[in-house]
């Protein structure tokens, strides 16, 4: 609020025309930018990959249509309801510490963390993080850590204080839950003791194969370097059966040769399973 006062009481209504109006373009710009990147990642982290992975355009801009009117609102009730800018500032850095820093660290550094210890973790700590309560959101608190201290007002109303680090607690809980959630699926749907048909999200044994039809047409430009990454003889000069079609025996001693077009578009391309060649 200082630079419109400023403007305000100490240029002249013409200069504080042009101030206000730059502070207003600039407040905007952030503001429709924020709109637009939550609905956004709404529409196509949430619904388009997990609710509706078959959506089409057409309905993921619907729902981003939806979503920006939402995020809007939200944001107007709280801009309305919330007096302090510093406090949503503090508590923007507090829910990204307690509930998307493990998610990070578990997506970077774990190989075998899945989708069902990422939500676990999300809401353990979403849960232990709002049960120490708000004062904020108005959030009173549902369970008082140690070193709680209550405070009755004059009024009669209760207040109190949380001294423990709660926060903290909050997001080992929700890294220790993400890590042993993963580890626990990994293990129960690998090993057979769960079905694979229980995999719902589809994100540990039941993933759907993705199955890679190279074009016959090699008319594209395919670079030197592009070619070395593809080459048919190993380094110890044997013969790579996984980039031979099935006419190519030039290399064992027949009659037509492997070529780079034979290489990168084989003849037995709509019956060949792509996803098995990362396998020993």
């Amino acid at each position: 609020m200082v630079v419109p006062l400023v403007f305000q009481q100490l240029t002249p209504p013409w200069i504080a025309f042009i101030g206000l109006g730059a502070v207003s373009a600039a407040v905007m710009s952030s503001a429709d930018s924020s709109i637009l990147s939550a609905a956004s990642m709404f529409a196509r982290n949430i619904w388009k990959l997990t609710i509706r992975p078959h959506a089409s355009e057409n309905e993921v801009i619907f729902v981003m249509r939806i979503g920006i009117v939402c995020v809007g609102l939200l944001a107007t009730l709280m801009a309305l309801t919330i007096k302090s800018i510093y406090g949503l500032w503090y508590l923007c850095a507090d829910l990204v510490y307690v509930i998307l820093f493990p998610q990070l660290l578990c997506v970077v550094y774990m190989e075998k963390s899945n989708t069902y210890g990422s939500l676990s973790g999300y809401a353990v700590g979403l849960f232990l993080r709002l049960s120490g309560g708000e004062p904020l959101l108005f959030f009173p608190p549902l369970i008082h850590f140690p070193m709680y201290d209550e405070v009755i007002n004059d009024d009669g109303t209760v207040t109190g204080t949380q001294y423990f680090p709660f926060r903290t607690v909050s997001m080992v809980m929700s890294l220790t839950t993400c890590v042993c959630v993963s580890l626990l699926t990994n293990h129960l749907f690998k090993s057979g003791k769960i079905p694979i048909e229980w995999d719902f999200l589809t994100c540990v044994v039941n993933i759907p194969p993705e199955r890679i039809n190279l074009p016959r047409d090699t008319s594209f430009a395919t670079s030197t370097d592009t070619l070395a990454m593809h080459k048919i003889r190993s380094e110890n000069g044997m013969v790579n059966p996984l980039l031979l079609t099935a006419n190519d025996s030039g290399l064992s001693g027949g009659s037509s040769p492997a070529t780079e077009t034979s290489a990168l578009a084989p003849t037995d391309f709509t019956t060949r399973d792509y996803s098995s060649l990362d396998r020993p």
